[in-house]
């Protein structure tokens, strides 16, 4: 393993661990995870570099590291590719409901109950936003934070009735946007979302997504939110 191949490495169990236990990840943790042939020093070193390519960042003084939104985009960008879609767990739900609010409360549910995130699910036509999954969501370490918090429910505001806003028109894959690729004036959350159309015609677009903390199940939530693409297609 070459030198750029092994900080690829360390920058992708950087981001799984911390996703894991929302910790600082240290050196002498990465040393006991799988990184036995290496040594503390050129870890340290390793990390240094990755910080100062942007892709970490040091919260303290002394301790471990953190991603940054450019670490979280890299680990993003390589994930395996989901090529199956073959879940059913969306085919009967759109086949029960004819009533399009009832539907968007049950998806934003179900998005919720899967991801252990925010489910949002927005009915354009209807300009009704519709929200599940408070009560588990509040128990990541992040909402400890007061002014976390605060601003998390400032931007869901905004996020909720933009979603549309959000360049993911014309996709038929889940969209995953981390940080400031939000484009809202507070930022400190990531959103995988997607897009359908329903009633007669296929006439009246709805927008999903399932959105919390940077740190997510990424490949789960975008696996989610696929099916249920997958679902309305």
């Amino acid at each position: 393993m070459d030198i750029a191949q092994r900080r690829e490495e360390i920058l992708k169990k950087v981001v799984e661990e911390y996703i894991k236990t929302a910790l600082p990840i240290s050196s002498d943790f990465l040393k006991t995870e799988g990184f036995w042939d290496i040594s503390p020093a050129t870890i340290r070193i390793d990390l240094a570099e990755l910080t100062e390519e942007g892709f970490l960042e040091k919260p303290y003084v002394s301790g471990g590291r953190i991603p940054t939104d450019k670490g979280y985009r890299f680990f993003v960008d390589q994930l395996p590719a989901d090529s199956s879609l073959q879940s059913k767990r969306f085919e009967n739900l759109l086949a029960e409901f004819d009533d399009a609010v009832r539907l968007s409360q049950e998806i934003a549910r179900i998005l919720a109950k899967n991801s252990a995130s925010l489910g949002l699910v927005y009915l354009k036509d209807y300009d009704l936003v519709c929200q599940e999954g408070w009560e588990r969501l509040i128990q990541e370490p992040e909402f400890n934070d007061i002014d976390y918090t605060r601003n998390f429910i400032e931007s869901l505001h905004e996020l909720g009735a933009n979603l549309d806003d959000l360049p993911t028109n014309e996709s038929s894959v889940a969209q995953v946007f981390i940080g400031q690729e939000c484009q809202l004036d507070k930022n400190n959350f990531s959103v995988i979302m997607g897009q359908g159309f329903f009633g007669n015609n296929q006439s009246q677009p709805v927008y999903f997504a399932v959105t919390g903390p940077k740190r997510m199940n990424f490949y789960g939530n975008i696996k989610l939110i696929n099916d249920l693409i997958n679902a309305f297609n």
